[in-house]
């Protein structure tokens, strides 16, 4: 099983209406922390970044959901480094009920630290190796690795860069990136997810979570066989 997300990705979730939270409520809102592992620095630092501005932009957009989303971030480790460590203690001192990764590689290390501290991953890349649909999970689109390989080989070039008929081109690119990200897709599955799972029980539980996100996945893979058909 492909696990459905790549599909599921393009998914526009409708978002419930809530009206707005009291103190009481407020204080009792399900605390949520996020990670991101991903480029912070040097020429892929665009990758960290993106990832971080949509999803501020996504929870931005809840209608006081009940639910309050804390993100934290960690820059991508050389291959020198003592990488499984690190992000063991990341996912402890922030308390991470969620993380995303980018690339095969990291989706592959971080994919047997979320079975261990029974979170939920997910791989902005299309190793479906990675994906097991109770921790893992992966989410991705050939129009956004294409433009994400296309806005490495700019950033390298920079002579390139420096040529002004390139710069309408070079936007252009940028453009598709953006546009082609599945991060506030899975944002909003995953807080979709969450709220269907919370609604039978008050406390985060990965297990429930991941079966929401399972069963919206077979619902957009039956519309899909239908729209097709």
């Amino acid at each position: 099983m492909r696990h459905l997300l790549t599909k599921l990705c393009f998914l526009t979730i409708a978002l419930l209406q809530l009206t707005p939270l009291s103190a009481k409520q407020a204080d009792s809102q399900t605390a949520i922390h996020v990670g991101v592992y991903a480029p912070f620095s040097n020429e892929k630092a665009f990758i960290g970044r993106s990832i971080l501005g949509n999803l501020e932009s996504a929870r931005d957009e809840l209608q006081n959901s009940g639910i309050q989303y804390s993100f934290y971030t960690l820059d991508k480790l050389p291959a020198s480094a003592d990488e499984s460590t690190t992000l063991q203690k990341f996912i402890n001192t922030h308390q991470i009920k969620i993380i995303l990764t980018e690339g095969e590689e990291s989706g592959k290390l971080v994919a047997p630290l979320a079975k261990k501290y029974n979170i939920i991953h997910f791989n902005l890349a299309s190793n479906e190796s990675v994906a097991d649909g109770q921790n893992n999970f992966v989410a991705s689109n050939p129009a956004f690795e294409k433009a994400l390989a296309e806005v490495i080989e700019i950033k390298k070039n920079q002579a390139l860069n420096a040529r002004s008929n390139t710069r309408q081109y070079i936007q252009h690119v940028f453009n598709n990136f953006q546009a082609n990200s599945p991060v506030i897709p899975v944002f909003h599955l995953f807080n979709q997810s969450l709220m269907l799972a919370l609604k039978t029980n008050p406390q985060f539980k990965t297990d429930a979570v991941s079966e929401q996100i399972q069963v919206l996945a077979t619902a957009e893979k039956n519309n899909s066989a239908k729209t097709s058909g």
